[in-house]
Parts: structure tokens; sequence; C-alpha cells
């Protein structure tokens, strides 16, 4: 029996506004935990952040550390295994120097520490980026537009077109990165 996805679907989140310029990946993660989780988590922002090893930088794999901390089940797909040099000099990677040696270390380590990363590649698109984490909470294919919530806007739920976050996420600098966050039923 072939099961076909269904025309729409939206995951609801309680929106979370990034408070820095550079925590908008922990801003989405704040918005997959419920209210006890999310206090908690507030509450410990700062000893998180240093248990992480980095300041104000975060890398995909640093929020995956996260994530399994937290007990949320996930899968990290990207065509980088590791801090990419090609990303050196760039705006959004002002800080590649002193992270590469973390990042590296952090990939090194990931399977043992029960990170699941999946090496994937797409073609590859040249265009300008400036280094920003959006969560997807679902999709609508009769608008063929994808559903977001922005951690750098007010409380809003977004809708981009299938061809706008494919062009996004195969930007230059961003290795193609994709975290799918599973639950019971169902892959975020």
């Amino acid at each position: 029996m072939i099961e076909t996805c269904p025309a729409f679907i939206e995951h609801s989140l309680v929106h979370f506004r990034q408070r820095f310029e550079w925590d908008c990946g922990l801003s989405c993660i704040v918005m997959l935990l419920d209210r006890k989780e999310k206090i908690n988590f507030l509450a410990n922002f700062e000893e998180i952040c240093k248990a992480a090893a980095f300041k104000e930088s975060t890398w995909t794999i640093d929020l995956c550390y996260i994530l399994k901390d937290l007990g949320i089940k996930h899968k990290y797909l990207t065509t980088t295994f590791g801090a990419n040099p090609t990303h050196i000099g760039k705006k959004y990677y002002k800080c590649f120097d002193k992270d590469q040696t973390r990042v590296n270390q952090k990939f090194q380590n990931a399977e043992s520490d029960g990170i699941p990363i999946e090496i994937r590649s797409c073609f590859g698109l040249k265009s300008a980026y400036m280094g920003h984490y959006i969560i997807l909470c679902g999709y609508d294919q009769r608008i063929r537009k994808f559903i977001y919530r922005n951690p750098a806007f007010k409380n809003k739920v977004c809708f981009m077109s299938f061809e706008a976050i494919e062009s996004a996420r195969k930007a230059s600098g961003t290795d193609e990165d994709i975290v799918l966050i599973y639950d019971k039923k169902t892959v975020i």
C-alpha cells in the first residue's frame, strides 16, 4: 500500500523570537519545546552555551548536540563533514578560525555520541548567504509553499515557495544543512 502525503500539514509551534543576532538556531530549538522545557532551557541558557563550547557562533552540529541532550530525535543532513574551509572570509563565518577545531571535533565524535549525520549532495547554487536558521513547520501543496517560523520576526507564521526554500538551502555557505526533527508520528 502506497501512502500519500496530505495536501496540508501545519505543526503548531509557540513562537520564540531570538534575543541576539547569533541565536536564531537556538531560538528554533526553543520553539520545539513544551512550556516546562522552554522555561528550563531559557533559565539555563548561558550554561547550555558554555557546555556546548560556543559563545556567539553556533553551527548546525552544535544544534544537533543540544537536540540530543534534550532528547529530541533528529537526523542531520549536510554536504560537508566538518567545517568547510571554503567559508573562510565569508561575513557570517567571521569566527571560522576560532570555531573550526570545535566543529571538526564534534563531527569526528558525532557517530559515537549518537548524533546521526547523513552526507547528501544536491546541486549547489551560488548566491549570497548571510547565515540564518528558520524552522519549517508545515506545507501547503495546493499553493506550493512551506510554512515556517522565523525567529527574527515577532509571532508570525510565514510562507515561502518550495522553490525559494530550495534555493535558500542550497546557497553558497549553507552546506545544504537540514535537521529533520522526529516526533512519535511524523517528521517535522
